[in-house]
């Protein structure tokens, strides 16, 4: 199986740290050279999921104006937004870019923009751009949030690569 990944410089991802199923030893989990591009961009997802379907009980002004820990992780809650209006939807963007920035620090130069869904106009679909390093290379790739109204929960989904 081809290697993708240097071990100096591929740390484990935060929610591989907090499950800790390395307990047991004296250092930090380094995950495997043996992982593959998919693994890693899997991982991303799995790690995206669980960021966005997080709420933090940090404050909103707090949040955005200040280096978060792990007590902050997730994002603020937005239930009283209508994401149909301009500022409530740019504070949600600004949000998820922040939470990005923090606590996901494998995608490197987020971009996070919102755009309509084709299927339902009155559904809000958003796209993070970003790259992640792979083998001391840069790859573009871009993720695509959707929210599902019936258990408010988001789903993210690997788009393409570049």
């Amino acid at each position: 199986m081809p290697s993708f990944f240097n071990e100096t410089h591929i740390r484990a991802s935060l929610v591989d740290r907090l499950l800790d199923k390395h307990a047991h030893t004296k250092t930090d989990y380094i995950p495997s050279q043996s992982q593959t591009e998919k693994e890693y961009l899997d991982s991303i997802v799995r790690d995206l999921s669980h960021l966005f379907n997080t709420r933090s009980s940090t404050f909103e002004s707090y949040y955005e104006s200040n280096n978060l820990t792990v007590v902050d992780y997730g994002i603020p809650d937005f239930s009283h937004y209508s994401l149909e209006d301009q500022d409530d939807r740019l504070k949600l963007l600004n949000h998820l870019r922040h939470s990005i920035l923090q606590f996901e620090p494998r995608i490197r130069n987020p971009v996070v923009e919102s755009e309509t869904d084709p299927v339902n106009e009155r559904r809000l679909r958003i796209r993070i751009g970003g790259t992640v390093m792979i083998n001391k290379s840069p790859l573009r790739v871009t993720f695509l949030l959707k929210q599902n109204f019936e258990s408010h929960k988001w789903a993210v989904y690997e788009s393409f690569r570049e």
